[in-house]
């Protein structure tokens, strides 16, 4: 529903499902007017994901909220909070600033956009606690992660529309506390086409160029 109370708001569910796994639900309500700088997004969610030959449920809701800061530049915040199948429960925040545009020279274009992520983990027992000494106790453990992208755009041949290579490159450093979904994401967006996956990953370097080629299709719309 695209103007669920009369003043323009979104209400959305979705349904994902991977193989052999429940079916995961998302319901996200959005509104624009939080205040002058931008608006803000509601979600909760049931979520599934594979781990060696488990499949690990996650429930929780995420508040995210555009321009929270009033200064010059686009900017973000969100707080999360959700509980797993593994016994743990998982509340983090992040700040989000960017992505700052610059024209330069030759037609190129380019941006950057950074955010940090702090939350922590409540649990009892698990291997993903940081030393044996601790897995009889309910723990809280801190994590944290940084990360950036830059993009470009350099035009090649044509004026009209013209030809584009495409450069994206992105840095991310974490703790080695991460949530395994988190790190998992990580891992997954390293992989290669065609190399065996990577696993769970707390740091990563990644890098994608594209050749950008324009055309148009001989489409003939009658009008009547």
């Amino acid at each position: 529903n695209t103007n669920l109370l009369g003043g323009g708001e979104t209400l959305g569910f979705s349904v994902r499902r991977g193989t052999h796994q429940p079916p995961s639900l998302k319901l996200k309500f959005s509104d624009g007017r939080l205040n002058l700088n931008g608006g803000y997004d509601v979600e909760a969610f049931q979520e599934y994901y594979k781990e060696s030959n488990e499949t690990i449920a996650r429930s929780g809701g995420t508040l995210h909220v555009e321009n929270p800061l009033k200064s010059g530049f686009k900017n973000h915040l969100s707080a999360s909070i959700e509980r797993t199948s593994k016994d743990e429960t998982i509340a983090s925040t992040t700040v989000g600033v960017g992505p700052f545009s610059q024209q330069l020279p030759f037609g190129v274009r380019s941006n950057l956009d950074a955010s940090l992520m702090v939350g922590a983990r409540l649990g009892r027992g698990g291997s993903w606690l940081p030393s044996p000494s601790l897995s009889d106790a309910d723990t809280i453990v801190p994590y944290a992660s940084a990360s950036t992208t830059t993009r470009q755009l350099f035009p090649l041949f044509g004026t009209q529309r013209p030809i584009l290579l495409a450069l994206r490159h992105s840095l991310t450093a974490s703790t080695n506390s991460l949530p395994r979904h988190v790190s998992k994401a990580i891992g997954t967006s390293t992989n290669i086409r065609g190399k065996s996956s990577v696993g769970h990953v707390a740091s990563a370097v990644r890098g994608t160029t594209e050749l950008r080629i324009p055309f148009q299709l001989p489409l003939n719309v009658s009008q009547d």
